[in-house]
């Protein structure tokens, strides 16, 4: 039994009936497995590396009473209007405060709360992130030196594997 059938505590045959009553519409899912010997290798690698840079956004909304018709069977009752958003840019650590800082990232929280009308909300939160996507991929192309102690220059020199797939580097 799945979920949906445990809401109505039956056993038996009555049990079984209503299972098939409400599942009996649907394929069965069958897992498909790796015939033996056969492998299976993880290969995104790079979506194991941490983003350099997240943000997160949230908007307020009204609930605007509609009575709409989509189609014959879909009734609109209600419809959100954008009233206001908010968004923060999170970089990573490794990011240099001072680039943030010449690239205009807004490093606190971006707050718009809209004009009477509430018509420009939406289009402005695009036309913000986009410009701070902007500047995040100009700031991407900027090149600085790594700073390693001889120990790190060491270790690193001396590393023939790769330290996220287990790879052996050529070189």
């Amino acid at each position: 039994f799945d979920n949906q059938n445990l809401k109505y505590k039956m056993s038996g045959q009555e049990a079984l009936n209503q299972h098939k009553l409400i599942c009996g519409a649907h394929k069965p899912i069958l897992p498909e497995m790796p015939k033996e010997g056969d492998n299976i290798e993880f290969k995104a690698w790079k979506k194991t590396v941490r983003h350099p840079f997240v943000i997160y956004a949230d908007f307020e909304a009204l609930l605007v009473k509609t009575e709409e018709n989509k189609g014959d069977s879909t009734a609109i009752i209600q419809r959100h209007e954008a009233m206001s958003y908010g968004f923060l840019v999170k970089a990573s650590d490794d990011v240099p405060v001072e680039l943030l800082e010449e690239y205009e990232i807004p490093a606190g929280p971006v707050i718009y709360r809209g004009s009477e009308d509430r018509t420009d909300v939406a289009r402005h939160f695009i036309e913000a992130i986009v410009e701070v996507a902007r500047k995040i991929e100009e700031l991407m192309k900027t090149n600085i030196t790594i700073k390693m102690t001889e120990g790190e220059e060491k270790t690193h020199q001396e590393c023939n594997t790769c330290n996220l797939c287990k790879c052996s580097l050529a070189g």
